[in-house]
């Protein structure tokens, strides 16, 4: 809880300009969930830190921690993760490696179309300026290195950046107790469907998680009854809207399964409901 409470703080602390600050608790928090065995919420911290870096013109530090977070990311399975990072490590690579840059594009788009995770409106802005920069220092070659992104291999790709990816390890526990519509074929979606047509119902979209999904793991053998813990099984309220698109209908559904209001609904310990009086 305290990681990802520094998380929020300094990404609260990023927007505001207070980059010295935001480092300072991302560094935290990155220390506290290393020491933890949390390679999940150690991606996502490498990845916020990573993304000051860059926002502060940082780019070899930006370019390191992102591709510590890509690494993590393959080895528990987290291809959103991925996706988002290659996007990040795109615009380190400016302006010296506009080539590059292209094809880490590329490749982004292509991962996102195969597991269903389009690109969260909050981030659009950001990436269309990314795309209007690297197209610019691409000198007539852009759509050639986007298209050879969206073709190669990721390993591959990503060997000539100077990462090699260490092969998957069996997930974390609990980070995969609901089935995931992102990742499932046609037959099965019908399946998820008609068990729960909350399936079909995206509540938290930066993560993409259904409320089917929400609903399996408040049920599942440990089930999850606070927002905290569905952030753990689920990866909500994790993206880039900190919770602030998702954690209305996220609590509606747990006072739904628990039979009670709103107003009973925690974040995570006694005492830690999200309304207050």
């Amino acid at each position: 809880g305290a990681a990802y409470a520094l998380d929020t703080l300094g990404m609260a602390a990023h927007k505001l300009g207070r980059r010295a600050q935001a480092r300072e608790q991302l560094d935290e928090g990155l220390r506290l969930l290393r020491a933890l065995g949390d390679q999940m919420g150690v991606a996502l911290l490498l990845t916020d830190l990573a993304t000051v870096a860059v926002d502060g013109g940082e780019w070899v530090r930006a370019r390191q921690q992102f591709w510590e977070a890509i690494a993590v990311s393959t080895q528990v399975g987290d291809r959103r993760r991925i996706a988002f990072c290659l996007e990040g490590l795109a615009r380190a690579l400016l302006p010296e490696q506009c080539d590059a840059a292209a094809q880490l594009l590329g490749a982004a788009e292509a991962l996102r179309e195969a597991i269903g995770a389009p690109l969260p409106p909050s981030e659009q802005a950001a990436y269309a300026a990314s795309v209007v920069q690297v197209r610019a220092g691409c000198a007539g070659k852009f759509d050639a290195n986007w298209a050879r992104g969206r073709a190669a291999p990721l390993r591959e790709l990503l060997a000539t950046q100077g990462l090699a990816l260490v092969p998957r390890s069996t997930p974390l526990p609990g980070r995969t107790s609901a089935p995931r519509v992102a990742t499932a074929d046609a037959d099965a979606i019908a399946t998820l469907l008609a068990r729960d047509p909350g399936y079909g119902q995206i509540v938290c979209q930066c993560s993409q998680v259904s409320a089917g999904e929400v609903r399996a793991a408040m049920h599942g053998p440990v089930p999850a009854r606070t927002l905290d813990a569905l952030k753990r099984r689920l990866w909500t309220m994790a993206g880039p809207c900190q919770g602030s698109l998702c954690v209305a209908p996220l609590a509606q559904l747990l006072a739904e399964a628990s039979g009670g209001s709103i107003a009973q609904v925690r974040k995570h310990v006694a005492g830690s409901e999200i309304i207050a009086g």
